[in-house]
């Protein structure tokens, strides 16, 4: 089954995407490589939960970012050379 994401206010502006799964267990963190997003650990969640960890898998903002959840900042900030 897939899990779907649940939104975290990291900041005034930001959210982030994270994918849940058991509570109270062994934290669990799984991470995407570029250019997924959570959506690739979806299936894992539920029998990680099960089998006793508390798993998240949130959408990295540096690769992942829905556009709808930047703002005009965060893009500038991206589209600015170093």
């Amino acid at each position: 089954m897939l899990v779907p994401p649940t939104f975290v206010t990291v900041s005034e502006g930001h959210r982030l995407a994270v994918r849940r799964g058991g509570h109270g267990g062994v934290p669990l963190l799984l991470l995407h490589g570029f250019p997924c997003t959570s959506l690739i650990w979806s299936h894992n969640v539920e029998p990680l939960a099960a089998a006793g960890f508390d798993v998240a898998a949130p959408t990295c903002a540096a690769t992942a970012t829905p556009i709808s959840l930047l703002t005009a900042s965060t893009i500038s900030r991206r589209s600015t050379p170093t």
